[in-house]
């Protein structure tokens, strides 16, 4: 007796759930058409805007300096100690590298014996002129006497200042010295290596003149000498520079390689430095502009648009250019004062919207 009284009991729960479903949906669809509640808004138009459009290419460089100045070994020999820290700041005639072996050393102790030699005989030659000065006072010798001594005492001093200047010329030569200020960078050759004469030990460059080597690609032929480059940095510093070269080689992707300078390079930027950016390729202010939105395409990719005309609305053929976030530059196809479908284009475009989509009364 049970049972019979729980399935009429379920029976009845589920007929007063259906009813009550009923009742409340027609409520609802008579207040939404009787306008309570919002309805959904299938069509929106505006009119075109006027805006800045810009055409760019990214890019990405080293920074490096525009003065590489080489250091090269000016005699043969040894290197018997490197002075200075690689990647160090360095000032004009601080000492990089000194140099020894045994040829420098065999030539170093020949013009130190020489010149003591030449010293001695000097003292001796500059005495014997000082007797026969007195003895000519004298009678005691000859005017030509003494003019021989003389002219002993004279190439005796030319050779000791000759061989004075070899030997300082020599410590010189063997102390290798920064060229320039800069930054003492990309050594070549450690202590104990025996180096040619001319042979490169390393390079200074200069921290002050610098530039970017960019790769790009530009798409297009598009020129690129003097046009603006953009850098971004880690910190969101934004620096420009001009293109001033553009490189006859190309990358081994086939990039574009130009070199980008200005002062803001020189003065925000390190060598060796790795940044990226864009290059301004072509600018248009106050352009016809649109929203993305607002197109439609064909099966073959043409553009429309529809503009609000009387009581409905019209298709028509547009041409758009360059791109700026959701917006797009309009060539050709409208005004300035056309009413454009902004929102619901595609629903006009894939709709009998003559007979759907009427402007309101």
């Amino acid at each position: 007796m049970k049972r019979p009284i729980l399935g009429i009991t379920i029976v009845a729960i589920i007929g007063i759930a259906l009813v009550t479903g009923y009742f409340l949906i027609e409520r609802d669809s008579r207040e939404i058409l009787a306008g309570k509640w919002p309805q959904p808004v299938l069509i929106e138009t505006a009119r075109p805007s006027l805006r800045d459009f810009r055409l760019s290419a990214k890019w990405i460089g080293r920074v490096e300096s525009r003065y590489l100045v080489k250091v090269v070994a000016l005699e043969e020999g040894r290197i018997i100690s490197v002075d200075m820290a690689d990647e160090s700041a360095v000032k004009e005639g601080d000492l990089l590298f000194s140099m020894g072996g045994s040829r420098i050393n065999s030539r170093l102790s020949y013009l130190k014996d020489w010149v003591a030699s030449l010293r001695r005989r000097l003292s001796i030659s500059a005495a014997r002129v000082k007797r026969k000065r007195q003895a000519v006072k004298q009678r005691f010798s000859s005017r030509d006497e003494l003019e021989g001594a003389e002219d002993a005492l004279a190439r005796i001093q030319i050779d000791l200042n000759k061989t004075r200047h070899d030997l300082q010329l020599l410590n010189n030569l063997i102390k290798i010295r920064s060229p320039i200020r800069g930054v003492f960078t990309h050594r070549t050759v450690n202590v104990g290596q025996d180096v040619e004469k001319g042979m490169v030990l390393g390079y200074i460059t200069d921290p002050r003149h610098l530039r970017i080597v960019a790769t790009l690609f530009p798409g297009s032929a598009v020129p690129l000498q003097g046009k603006t480059a953009i850098a971004y940095t880690e910190n969101r510093q934004t620096i420009s520079g001009k293109i001033i070269r553009v490189l006859p080689e190309h990358s081994p992707a086939g990039g574009t390689i130009v070199w980008v300078e200005s002062k803001e390079v020189n003065h925000n930027l390190k060598s060796g430095e790795t940044i990226s950016g864009e290059v301004i390729l072509k600018t248009k202010r106050a352009a016809l502009a649109i929203p993305q939105s607002a197109i439609v395409y064909d099966k073959n990719k043409k553009q429309y648009i529809f503009v609000k005309q009387g009581k409905g609305y019209k298709k028509q053929e547009v041409h758009t250019g360059l791109k700026s976030g959701n917006w797009l530059e309009v060539i050709s196809g409208i005004s300035g004062s056309d009413e454009v479908v902004t929102k619901g284009a595609y629903e006009l475009f894939y709709r009998n919207f003559n007979k759907t989509y009427r402007v309101p009364d």
